[in-house]
């Protein structure tokens, strides 16, 4: 997903959250523009999470706790009496009138919790109920007063995507010069000098596999049949030839499990309690459906959040554990559920058929696990992001003194591999046995059979890394402080393999041998470059792409307009890049989709339907 659709979708939600915390609409404005401004530059990175938007609303979380602390310092200092009291804002009326409706029990616990910054235990200490209760009063008052704010933060329009752009981009550029100027433009011509020094070669076996398949005859899609669902899901996907769609209401959330071949419903709409949006997210996993949620609140008072797992064979909930963890940043590998805590810096993993539990003390800063040549022929199939799911037994944890250890996958055990004293990274990737630290300026390859280090690219602000090719990687190399003047960068063994200048690229991701490249919008072109660099396939900057299967793409352009959507779609073969129309659907408010193989789903007011899309 692209930034501005993951706002447009999501910036409502976080302002009514924001507005919840804080009572001040004009504050909660501010917060949340804010959060999607720290959002829009970490942009590379949080479209691999499995819930980017439980990122946003932690760092929400974060700020508005912040300005209560500010506004408890600024209440202790004594400033003289003033020439006026100005009237209360309509805001902190309306708030006011929202706690005055809760019982007087759970508006004291919020107060002393929230305002006065009490623990739980202090509070029951003082009220003389037990911790239980006190938590069960703040549960209790979080709801009611979310639903009496929840309507009057609704007529509230999200400020326009390109505001919040423009203040990331502006601050990426004060923190890049900030960083050229105190590192010298000298010292950065030199680690570009130093970089063919650094290179080492190695061995390259055969590819185990070939990362794409056969072509498919693509036809005009044609409707196989309509599902009734309440309501637009908050996640869509396909796996093994079956649709699901996880939908959010009131106090529920709803699964619904459909047939691609026929359209038939595969058992009853299975019905969990809870609010997804309250935290966590819903994943589609091999065999099961994920469902995560924790407390409106719990980057605050880290209170207890819930999983569930539903078993997509029978439409039963397999189990469901309560987590004291916060459930926003999760990765997946084979049967294994790992949540890390960005509160406590505590990984913990879930065996997703018994929900058996471990955990890695930590503290843990990132985990994440190791992709192969075969992952090249799945990444991004039905837009699951390639950063989030690994297909290996093992996983990796980096802490913050640059030390990364490996974990066993099914018992949370230290296998006994460690690496210290390793450079410092804004993010890390693992790819062919290999684990790559990304620094901002630097790229550095740690190749675990051995342990050496060795420094792959040097350049001026890297923005992004991808598998290409069998045995490469590439990145994205911003040319100045702007961003604007980019360079797309692959290697391959230790060397630099091929270079193509290309203005404003976003992102990379991998399309089985060759590597898409996203575009700002202003240049309303994406690229599709073969392992040569060479280009393959150009799109509108609004079309999406997805993959079928091994040897096929989905092309999805998106044009919104006042009241409707129109979506005009198409096939691509990954051996050949020719497009093959399918049509186009105009539908009246958002939607989702995903598609897999021969069919498509598509999910719109109140309906879960199955389209065919090739012979």
């Amino acid at each position: 997903m692209e930034f501005v659709e993951f706002y447009q979708a999501t910036a409502h939600r976080t302002l009514r959250y924001a507005y919840g915390l804080t009572g001040d609409l004009p504050q909660a404005q501010d917060v949340v523009q804010e959060a999607y401004a720290r959002a829009w530059q970490r942009w590379r990175r949080l479209s691999g999470y499995d819930d980017a938007e439980a990122w946003v609303r932690l760092v929400v979380s974060r700020l508005v706790f912040d300005w209560w602390r500010h506004l408890l310092v600024r209440k202790n200092v004594v400033l003289g009496v003033p020439a006026t009291v100005p009237a209360p804002s309509e805001e902190t009326v309306l708030l006011v009138a929202a706690m005055k409706q809760l019982p007087e029990r759970h508006r004291r616990a919020l107060a002393l919790h929230y305002l006065m910054d009490m623990s739980i235990g202090q509070i029951a200490a003082e009220t003389g109920a037990s911790e239980g209760t006190v938590k069960s009063w703040l549960s209790r008052g979080r709801d009611e007063l979310a639903a009496a704010l929840r309507d009057e933060v609704d007529q509230v329009k999200i400020p326009p995507v390109g505001s919040v752009a423009e203040l990331g981009l502006r601050k990426r550029r004060r923190r890049v010069v900030a960083s050229v100027t105190a590192g010298g433009l000298a010292v950065l011509a030199a680690i570009v000098l130093v970089t063919g020094l650094l290179g080492r070669s190695r061995a390259l076996p055969p590819p185990a596999v070939t990362p794409t398949g056969s072509p498919m005859e693509f036809s005009p899609m044609q409707r196989v049949a309509g599902v009734s669902i309440a309501k637009e899901p908050f996640t869509l996907g396909i796996q093994d030839g079956r649709g699901f769609a996880v939908v959010q209401l009131a106090d529920s959330v709803q699964v619904t499990g459909v047939d691609l071949a026929t359209g038939v419903t595969l058992w009853p709409t299975v019905t969990i309690p809870g609010r997804i949006q309250d935290g966590g997210g819903a994943r589609l996993v091999p065999g099961a459906v994920v469902v995560a949620q924790h407390s409106l609140f719990a980057a605050i008072d880290h209170t207890v959040g819930h999983v569930y797992v539903v078993d997509t064979a029978t439409g039963k909930v397999r189990w469901q554990r309560a987590l004291e963890v916060d459930l926003s940043e999760t990765v997946f590998f084979p049967g294994v559920a790992v949540y890390l805590d960005g509160v406590s810096h505590v990984a913990v993993g879930i065996d997703l058929a018994t929900g058996a539990q471990w955990s890695i003390a930590g503290p843990v800063e990132e985990v994440f696990g190791m992709s192969s040549v075969a992952d090249l022929a799945r990444l991004e199939q039905n837009g699951t992001p390639p950063r989030t799911v690994f297909s290996g037994d093992v996983l990796f944890a980096a802490d913050r003194s640059g030390t990364i250890t490996e974990y066993s996958v099914t018992t949370g055990r230290p296998t006994g591999r460690t690496w210290p004293n390793l450079p410092q990274a804004e993010w890390y990737d693992a790819y062919d046995g290999d684990i790559y630290l990304i620094g901002q300026h630097a790229l550095t390859r740690l190749h675990l059979a051995d342990g050496q280090q060795i420094q792959e690219f040097a350049g001026h602000t890297i923005s992004d890394f991808t598998p290409c090719g069998v045995r490469g990687i590439c990145v994205v190399d911003a040319e100045d402080a702007r961003s604007t003047q980019t360079t797309v960068v692959a290697i391959v063994a230790g060397k630099e393999a091929w270079r193509v200048a290309m203005p404003g690229v976003t992102t990379l991701g991998p399309i089985g041998t060759s590597v898409r490249v996203n575009r700002s919008v202003e240049y309303d072109a994406n690229v599709v470059l073969d392992d040569h660099g060479r280009p393959t396939l150009t799109v509108s900057g609004r079309t999406s792409l997805s993959r079928l299967d091994a040897g096929n793409l989905l092309g999805v352009n998106i044009e919104f307009g006042d009241k409707q959507v129109r979506l005009r779609l198409s096939g691509i073969p990954v051996a050949t890049m020719h497009e093959t129309d399918l049509g186009q659907l105009t539908l009246p408010s958002s939607l989702d989709y995903a598609g897999s193989g021969k069919f498509l789903l598509v999910a719109t007011d109140g309906e879960l339907v199955v389209y065919r899309i090739a012979k």
